[in-house]
């Protein structure tokens, strides 16, 4: 079972049941985005970033349970 094209699949049924017409679900491949290095690069850095804050979020939440 391919895990992820599973979960595609439910976000894409949200999607739909929310009838959100601004939003497009799709699968790529995170290793080769197509974008020219330039783009690639603040793309990693905006993700690197959004990773470092979700750690942050978790942390904080398990501390005041």
């Amino acid at each position: 079972m391919d895990v992820l094209s599973d979960y595609i699949e439910r976000v894409s049924k949200k999607v739909q049941a929310a009838e959100l017409k601004n939003v497009h679900v799709v699968k790529r491949d995170a290793m080769d985005t197509g974008l020219d290095a330039e783009s690639n690069g603040a793309l990693q850095g905006f993700l690197i970033a959004k990773a470092q804050f979700s750690m942050m979020a978790l942390k904080n939440a398990f501390s005041c349970a």
